[in-house]
């Protein structure tokens, strides 16, 4: 949710950065939101997963859903920013994932990640298309399992640029993250209106 300014051809961008050194999923538990002060509400989390400063995606909520900022999480939380508390408690249905989301017509950029070291576990990190017109249409954009290679940074821009028009479609992330090495996350897309 971060406005960065442009690349190297000029081209506005958005990135969604997330740091943490878990899964890259995890629940909200089955317990009211927490208002702590005048912006900022504490949700309980099932998995101390993200760190501060990360851009998170909740969904399954009433009132909460959307691409948020973890202002701090303490442990068993994650505090976001919003302008008014609004009641509501969870199910362990309601979800804290990585995904970029920003509502509107959209072009996916690419991703850059960053580990503390190669991890050992095999595993898939994917990005995956969650598409609005159903089950049929999603599609795997990327997928590399990093202990194979013995991957600690990545960079991956794709070849062809990745338009999604509605504003509904989802770029999810997931990665089991086993060995639990610390990450740093930059998803980059551009708003195409």
């Amino acid at each position: 949710m971060k406005t960065v300014g442009f690349n190297d051809t000029q081209v506005h961008y958005e990135e969604v950065l997330v740091t943490g050194s878990g899964a890259l999923n995890t629940t909200l538990k089955n317990a009211a939101a927490v208002w702590k002060s005048d912006d900022i509400i504490a949700l309980e989390i099932t998995a101390d997963l993200f760190n501060a400063n990360s851009d998170i995606y909740i969904e399954g909520t009433d009132r909460y859903d959307g691409l948020r900022h973890v202002d701090s999480a303490p442990s068993g939380y994650v505090y976001i920013k919003r302008r008014a508390m609004v009641a509501e408690t969870f199910t362990t249905a309601d979800t804290v994932k990585v995904a970029v989301a920003p509502g509107a017509p959209f072009e996916f950029i690419g991703f850059e990640i960053h580990l503390s070291s190669a991890p050992t576990t095999s595993e898939a990190f994917t990005l995956t298309v969650d598409a609005d017109a159903g089950a049929l249409f999603d599609t795997l954009l990327y997928t590399q399992d990093f202990s194979a290679d013995s991957v600690v940074s990545k960079i991956w821009y794709p070849d062809k640029r990745l338009l999604y028009p509605n504003g509904k479609d989802i770029i999810r992330v997931a990665w089991t993250n086993t060995d639990t090495r610390n990450y740093g996350l930059k998803l980059k897309y551009r708003r195409l209106v």
